[in-house]
Protein backbone atom coordinates (compact mmCIF):
# COMPACT_ATOMS: atom_id res chain seq x y z
CA UNK A 1 0.00 0.00 0.00
CA UNK A 2 1.57 2.88 -0.83
CA UNK A 3 0.07 5.19 1.70
CA UNK A 4 0.80 2.92 4.32
CA UNK A 5 4.31 3.07 3.81
CA UNK A 6 4.82 6.94 3.31
CA UNK A 7 2.53 7.72 6.11
CA UNK A 8 -0.54 5.74 7.22
CA UNK A 9 -3.77 4.36 5.13
CA UNK A 10 -7.09 6.43 5.12
CA UNK A 11 -9.05 3.20 5.67
CA UNK A 12 -7.75 2.61 8.88
CA UNK A 13 -8.67 5.57 10.14
CA UNK A 14 -12.55 4.99 10.01
CA UNK A 15 -13.21 1.63 10.42
CA UNK A 16 -16.90 0.69 12.23
CA UNK A 17 -17.68 4.67 11.21
CA UNK A 18 -20.23 6.57 8.77
CA UNK A 19 -17.08 7.38 6.97
CA UNK A 20 -15.63 3.39 6.75
CA UNK A 21 -14.04 3.23 3.35
CA UNK A 22 -13.68 -0.59 2.99
CA UNK A 23 -10.92 -2.99 3.38
CA UNK A 24 -7.59 -1.54 1.39
CA UNK A 25 -7.05 -3.16 -1.62
CA UNK A 26 -3.57 -3.63 -0.57
CA UNK A 27 -1.18 -5.13 1.79
CA UNK A 28 0.04 -3.48 4.35
CA UNK A 29 3.35 -4.42 5.24
CA UNK A 30 5.74 -2.75 7.69
CA UNK A 31 9.02 -3.95 6.30
CA UNK A 32 8.67 -2.30 2.95
CA UNK A 33 8.75 1.23 4.85
CA UNK A 34 11.93 0.29 5.61
CA UNK A 35 12.77 0.59 2.02
CA UNK A 36 10.53 3.11 1.42
CA UNK A 37 12.65 5.34 4.20
CA UNK A 38 15.54 4.64 1.88
CA UNK A 39 14.79 5.85 -1.53
CA UNK A 40 15.74 9.32 -2.95
CA UNK A 41 13.21 11.99 -2.13
CA UNK A 42 12.30 11.75 -6.10
CA UNK A 43 10.14 8.76 -5.83
CA UNK A 44 9.19 9.66 -2.12
CA UNK A 45 8.00 12.83 -3.35
CA UNK A 46 6.16 10.67 -6.39
CA UNK A 47 4.67 8.47 -4.03
CA UNK A 48 3.41 11.63 -1.34
CA UNK A 49 1.80 12.91 -4.56
CA UNK A 50 -0.67 9.79 -4.92
CA UNK A 51 -1.22 9.86 -1.40
CA UNK A 52 -2.41 13.67 -1.64
CA UNK A 53 -4.41 13.14 -4.46
CA UNK A 54 -6.67 10.45 -2.53
CA UNK A 55 -6.50 12.84 0.40
CA UNK A 56 -8.10 15.67 -1.48
CA UNK A 57 -10.83 13.38 -2.96
CA UNK A 58 -11.57 12.54 0.91
CA UNK A 59 -11.38 15.96 1.55
CA UNK A 60 -13.80 17.11 -1.06
CA UNK A 61 -16.35 14.96 0.05
CA UNK A 62 -16.42 15.98 3.66
CA UNK A 63 -16.35 19.79 2.40
CA UNK A 64 -19.29 18.97 -0.04
CA UNK A 65 -21.14 17.85 2.83
CA UNK A 66 -20.28 20.75 4.88
CA UNK A 67 -21.23 23.11 2.14
CA UNK A 68 -25.07 21.09 2.37
CA UNK A 69 -25.03 20.71 6.12
CA UNK A 70 -24.54 24.95 6.37
CA UNK A 71 -27.02 25.30 3.55
CA UNK A 72 -29.70 23.46 5.83
CA UNK A 73 -29.03 25.10 9.05
CA UNK A 74 -29.24 28.37 7.33
CA UNK A 75 -32.98 27.21 5.89
CA UNK A 76 -33.60 26.69 9.83
CA UNK A 77 -32.67 29.88 11.52
CA UNK A 78 -34.95 31.38 13.13
CA UNK A 79 -36.70 34.34 11.29
CA UNK A 80 -35.74 37.99 12.31
CA UNK A 81 -39.46 38.98 11.30
CA UNK A 82 -42.21 39.38 14.12
CA UNK A 83 -43.44 35.83 15.23
CA UNK A 84 -47.49 35.97 15.75
CA UNK A 85 -47.52 32.67 18.21
CA UNK A 86 -44.95 34.65 20.52
CA UNK A 87 -47.03 38.25 20.15
CA UNK A 88 -50.10 35.90 21.08
CA UNK A 89 -48.56 33.85 24.11
CA UNK A 90 -47.06 37.25 25.22
CA UNK A 91 -50.91 39.13 25.02
CA UNK A 92 -52.24 35.87 26.89
CA UNK A 93 -49.25 35.94 29.68
CA UNK A 94 -50.40 39.20 30.23
CA UNK A 95 -53.71 39.18 30.20
CA UNK A 96 -53.45 36.02 33.20
CA UNK A 97 -51.49 38.40 35.12
CA UNK A 98 -54.06 41.40 34.93
CA UNK A 99 -56.66 38.34 35.84
CA UNK A 100 -55.00 37.32 38.71
CA UNK A 101 -54.36 40.81 40.53
CA UNK A 102 -57.71 41.50 40.34
CA UNK A 103 -58.42 38.28 42.06
CA UNK A 104 -55.46 39.68 44.52
CA UNK A 105 -57.59 42.69 45.20
CA UNK A 106 -60.78 41.05 45.65
CA UNK A 107 -59.27 38.73 48.10
CA UNK A 108 -57.57 41.83 49.69
CA UNK A 109 -60.44 43.67 50.37
CA UNK A 110 -62.48 40.75 51.80
CA UNK A 111 -59.81 40.53 54.08
CA UNK A 112 -59.86 44.37 54.95
CA UNK A 113 -63.57 43.53 55.74
CA UNK A 114 -62.72 40.89 58.48
CA UNK A 115 -59.90 42.66 60.09
CA UNK A 116 -61.92 45.65 60.73
CA UNK A 117 -65.19 43.67 61.65
CA UNK A 118 -62.11 41.82 64.01
CA UNK A 119 -61.60 45.23 65.47
CA UNK A 120 -64.65 45.85 66.49
CA UNK A 121 -64.62 42.96 68.36
CA UNK A 122 -61.57 43.33 70.06
CA UNK A 123 -60.18 40.56 68.80
CA UNK A 124 -56.57 42.32 68.30
CA UNK A 125 -54.28 39.19 67.89
CA UNK A 126 -56.69 37.65 64.74
CA UNK A 127 -56.76 40.69 63.06
CA UNK A 128 -52.67 41.20 63.27
CA UNK A 129 -53.10 37.70 61.95
CA UNK A 130 -54.69 38.64 59.24
CA UNK A 131 -53.26 41.67 58.28
CA UNK A 132 -49.92 39.66 57.28
CA UNK A 133 -51.95 37.52 55.17
CA UNK A 134 -53.11 41.27 53.16
CA UNK A 135 -49.05 42.40 53.24
CA UNK A 136 -48.51 38.81 51.77
CA UNK A 137 -50.68 39.18 48.95
CA UNK A 138 -50.04 42.38 47.84
CA UNK A 139 -46.37 41.81 47.68
CA UNK A 140 -47.47 38.64 45.51
CA UNK A 141 -49.39 41.67 43.52
CA UNK A 142 -46.32 43.62 43.26
CA UNK A 143 -44.44 40.87 42.31
CA UNK A 144 -46.63 40.23 39.09
CA UNK A 145 -47.05 43.41 38.25
CA UNK A 146 -43.49 43.93 38.13
CA UNK A 147 -42.34 40.96 35.61
CA UNK A 148 -40.98 41.54 32.15
CA UNK A 149 -43.74 39.21 30.48
CA UNK A 150 -41.54 39.76 26.88
CA UNK A 151 -38.71 38.76 28.57
CA UNK A 152 -39.81 36.10 30.26
CA UNK A 153 -41.72 34.28 27.15
CA UNK A 154 -38.62 35.31 24.69
CA UNK A 155 -36.22 33.58 26.65
CA UNK A 156 -38.57 30.33 26.95
CA UNK A 157 -38.88 30.54 23.23
CA UNK A 158 -35.31 31.24 22.89
CA UNK A 159 -34.47 28.14 24.62
CA UNK A 160 -36.59 26.04 22.47
CA UNK A 161 -35.43 26.50 19.41
CA UNK A 162 -31.99 26.20 20.84
CA UNK A 163 -32.56 23.04 21.51
CA UNK A 164 -33.97 22.36 18.20
CA UNK A 165 -30.47 24.50 16.59
CA UNK A 166 -27.21 22.72 14.93
CA UNK A 167 -24.63 23.39 13.93
CA UNK A 168 -21.68 21.56 11.59
CA UNK A 169 -18.27 20.40 12.52
CA UNK A 170 -15.64 22.04 10.18
CA UNK A 171 -13.08 19.17 10.17
CA UNK A 172 -15.54 16.15 9.69
CA UNK A 173 -19.42 17.32 8.57
CA UNK A 174 -20.69 16.03 11.72
CA UNK A 175 -24.13 17.71 12.60
CA UNK A 176 -24.35 18.74 16.74
CA UNK A 177 -27.14 20.09 18.81
CA UNK A 178 -25.94 23.55 19.71
CA UNK A 179 -26.68 22.86 23.49
CA UNK A 180 -25.00 19.45 23.32
CA UNK A 181 -23.40 18.35 26.38
CA UNK A 182 -19.90 18.67 27.48
CA UNK A 183 -19.48 14.86 27.45
CA UNK A 184 -21.18 14.27 24.28
CA UNK A 185 -19.32 17.20 22.39
CA UNK A 186 -16.32 15.20 24.19
CA UNK A 187 -16.66 12.21 22.73
CA UNK A 188 -17.26 13.85 19.10
CA UNK A 189 -13.67 15.56 19.17
CA UNK A 190 -12.22 11.95 20.46
CA UNK A 191 -13.88 9.93 17.66
CA UNK A 192 -12.35 8.09 15.06
CA UNK A 193 -14.20 10.11 12.28
CA UNK A 194 -13.14 13.23 13.82
CA UNK A 195 -9.90 12.34 14.21
CA UNK A 196 -9.49 10.68 11.21
CA UNK A 197 -10.33 13.87 8.83
CA UNK A 198 -8.43 15.94 11.75
CA UNK A 199 -5.37 14.03 10.75
CA UNK A 200 -5.90 13.81 6.67
CA UNK A 201 -6.18 17.37 6.89
CA UNK A 202 -2.82 17.85 9.11
CA UNK A 203 -1.03 15.74 6.60
CA UNK A 204 -2.22 17.70 3.73
CA UNK A 205 -0.78 20.75 5.47
CA UNK A 206 2.50 19.30 5.55
CA UNK A 207 2.81 17.37 2.32
CA UNK A 208 1.80 21.25 0.88
CA UNK A 209 4.19 23.15 2.86
CA UNK A 210 7.40 20.77 2.34
CA UNK A 211 6.59 20.39 -1.56
CA UNK A 212 6.16 23.95 -1.90
CA UNK A 213 9.56 24.55 -0.39
CA UNK A 214 11.29 22.01 -1.73
CA UNK A 215 9.77 23.61 -5.23
CA UNK A 216 11.29 26.89 -4.22
CA UNK A 217 14.83 25.57 -3.37
CA UNK A 218 15.05 24.03 -6.77
CA UNK A 219 14.05 26.76 -8.62
CA UNK A 220 16.56 29.18 -6.39
CA UNK A 221 19.06 26.40 -7.54
CA UNK A 222 18.37 26.44 -11.08
CA UNK A 223 17.83 30.41 -11.51
CA UNK A 224 21.93 30.67 -9.29
CA UNK A 225 22.97 27.59 -12.21
CA UNK A 226 21.62 30.08 -15.27
CA UNK A 227 23.57 33.25 -13.16
CA UNK A 228 26.65 31.43 -12.70
CA UNK A 229 26.76 29.95 -16.33
CA UNK A 230 25.75 33.25 -17.68
CA UNK A 231 28.23 35.07 -16.03
CA UNK A 232 31.23 32.63 -16.64
CA UNK A 233 31.91 33.99 -20.16
CA UNK A 234 35.58 35.23 -21.47
CA UNK A 235 36.56 39.11 -21.59
CA UNK A 236 36.86 41.14 -24.67
CA UNK A 237 39.39 41.27 -26.67
CA UNK A 238 42.87 43.38 -26.85
CA UNK A 239 43.97 45.70 -29.06
CA UNK A 240 45.91 44.80 -31.81
CA UNK A 241 49.30 46.97 -33.31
Amino acid sequence: CPYFICAFCPHDLFVNTKSDLGPCQYQHVDELKDEYNKQPRKVKRRVEKKLLSYLYELVSDVDRRIRRGKERIALNAPSTQPNPILEQQIEHKKKSIELRCDQIDAEINKLKEHIEGLCDEGKIDDAESMLKQVEQLEADKEKLQSLDVQQQVGAKDAARRDKDRFEICEICGVFQAVDDAEDRIARHFEGKQHKGFDVIRDKIKELETMHRDELSDMQQREQCERDRRGGGGGGGHGDTK
